[in-house]
């Protein structure tokens, strides 16, 4: 081959391949930022003047990056995405692929100025403060707010809110590393449901990756709630807008564990979001507010101090009332455990007002009743040391009959019912169990039965009830055992009426019949807890058949009745669960 045609022919071959290339990059190029999506490791990072972080983006499909920033007096961001601080302030750096794009806080300060140490160290305290003679933001606290953020103090509160978009959040660098026993308690209260961050610990000086998160509560959609690692979690105990709350967690930070008091009721001890390798040993920040729409956090205090070997008592127990047939069996053992130290007293007493036939054992666990035993029956548990004491209270149902669960017509309110009133009504009178919330304001309003047990097999529930308005009224919701309040994520079986519609949801809410408000109606369940199925009858016509439960469970045993709804006007006038015989 002549030299000449050598050469046409390579040139021939890159001007495809070049063609080829463009092409294939081309249509690369295109479906990548069409379909792209971006995401940045870190939202939030704290800089001193002068100072420069590169940001890390995990982009899918190869796309371009572009990076931008809001305040390029603050900031300033190159094409690789590097962060240059430049004046004290806040600013937000923007990464885009296609039409994906994700975001990072930046928060600058001033390298040569000092930081305001205006804290007040309290005896006794780590941290301590309760805003009181406040006019203004502490300086200690490291803020960082933007969009529709706002952070201030007024009335001896400390405010961090959001409207619309924007970031609230404030941050206390502890002295020291936390190590052993840590007491942090708060009171607070807010205006949405919102996710908050009611306090979270971090390692490290930063506060702004997650994986620095080490124990943490929010208060999320009327729901408390924590991450345990594996996700966010109800802990059970449901929450209203505009009430304070006394929080307390008792880290054990060794043992990558806390315990959780909320206006002093314990709940479960919970597990560290992030254990392993020492890695809890580390906390030396903490942080609270919100990202969040239109939230609001309200402090009263925060105090942080370091706990002791030496405990108060605390009573555990899985449940409170228990069923007794004779005709079965003739004692029932409370399930409970005491902790506190030095290891306390325990005593087990019955009510006065008792009735006759029961025997408390030396055991103060075990309570054996005679044939001629009848009725309900009330203990007291109290457990003391030279901290101070605990009491717990257990009721025992003793009937002939062990097929009916609970058979009231509200002459008198059930062993076993309690009642919660926010901004309403709760109580039984004239042989009605009425249940109210006022027009306006935030509102929590319910009437709770612990069955003692979980319920099993087939248990038909009749009610007669009237429904005065239109507000969304749970007239029959079914809970996992433990539960307290309204909480979504605990719910198995709910029945409603809204807008004169009465509703079922078996994983979404559908409309069974319109019903007329003001009149009363007669609704029959048939729960089968071995199938999770339902049937139901208005009126005696049946309307369900065989339809799901909202959540399967095989630990249904709680009766929770009521609205968080303004307005709502509830009456029962008779109300049975009864155990269908195989």
């Amino acid at each position: 081959m002549s030299k000449i045609r050598k050469l046409l022919v390579c040139v021939f071959a890159a001007v495809c391949a070049s063609m080829l290339a463009l092409v294939a990059c081309g249509e690369g190029s295109a479906d990548g930022d069409d379909n792209a999506t971006v995401e940045l490791k870190t939202h939030e990072i704290v800089m001193k003047v002068g100072d420069e972080i590169k940001l890390e983006a995990v982009s899918s499909r190869g796309a371009k990056l572009s990076w931008s920033v809001d305040d390029k007096r603050i900031a300033t961001v190159s094409d690789d995405g590097t962060v240059k601080a430049v004046k004290e302030g806040n600013a937000t750096v923007f990464v885009t692929a296609g039409k994906s794009s994700d975001y990072c806080a930046v928060i600058v300060s001033e390298g040569t100025q000092e930081k305001v140490d205006d804290e007040i160290k309290e005896d006794g305290y780590i941290y301590h403060e309760d805003f009181d003679d406040r006019t203004a933001v502490p300086g200690y606290l490291r803020i960082n707010k933007s969009g529709g953020g706002a952070i201030g103090v007024a009335d001896g509160e400390m405010q961090l809110t959001t409207v619309g978009t924007g970031i609230a959040f404030a941050t206390y660098v502890f002295d020291e590393t936390l190590s052993g026993k840590i007491v942090a308690e708060t009171r607070v209260k807010v205006s949405s449901t919102s996710f908050s961050n009611i306090l979270f610990f971090y390692r490290g000086e930063q506060g702004y990756s997650t994986d620095d998160v080490i124990a943490c509560l929010g208060m999320n959609a009327g729901t408390f709630q924590n991450h345990d690692g594996g996700g966010w979690k109800s802990i059970g105990k449901s929450y209203s807008t505009q009430i304070w709350y006394t929080v307390k967690m008792e880290l054990d930070i060794g043992a990558g564990r806390y315990d959780l008091f909320i206006d002093g009721q314990k709940f479960a001890r919970i597990p560290f979001r992030k254990t392993g390798d020492g890695v809890e040993d580390r906390i030396k920040l903490l942080k609270f507010g919100t990202d969040k729409e239109n939230a609001g956090l309200y402090y009263d205090y925060i105090k942080v101090s370091q706990g002791s070997d030496e405990s108060a008592p605390v009573i555990e127990s899985s449940r409170t009332v228990y069923r007794l047939a004779l005709d079965t069996e003739n004692s029932v053992s409370f399930d409970y455990s005491v902790d506190g130290n030095p290891k306390p007293t325990v005593t087990l007493v019955g009510a006065q007002d008792n009735p006759e036939g029961a025997t408390v054992s030396e055991d103060n666990r075990t309570v054996t009743f005679d044939e001629t035993a009848n009725g309900t029956y009330n203990f007291g548990l109290t457990a003391t040391n030279k901290i101070g004491n605990a009491e717990k209270r257990f009721t025992v149902i003793v009937s002939d009959d062990d097929s009916v669960i609970l058979d009231t017509d509200f002459s008198s309110v059930p062993p076993g019912m309690t009642f919660t009133a926010n901004n309403g009504d709760a109580k039984v009178e004239g042989g009605k169990l009425i249940l109210t919330t006022n027009s306006s304001g935030s509102v929590l309003t319910y009437a709770s039965y612990d069955f003692g047990q979980p319920l099993t097999g087939k248990v038909r529930v009749r009610m007669t009830v009237t429904v005065g308005t239109n507000a969304f009224s749970n007239i029959l919701f079914l809970y996992h055992s433990g539960t307290e309040g309204f909480d979504p994520l605990s719910c198995t079986n709910s029945i409603a009426v809204e807008n004169g519609m009465l509703k079922y949801n078996a994983g979404g809410w559908k409309d069974i019949e319109r019903i007329t408000l003001g009149t009363a109606f007669e609704l029959e369940v048939l729960f089968d807890f071995d199938n999770h199925t339902v049937d139901l009858w208005l009126n005696g016509d049946k309307k369900l058949t065989g339809a799901a439960f909202r959540k399967s469970s095989g630990d249904t045993g709680v009766l929770t009745i009521g609205s968080d709804k303004v307005n709502t006007q509830i009456t029962y006038d008779s109300m049975s669960f009864v155990k269908e015989q195989e």
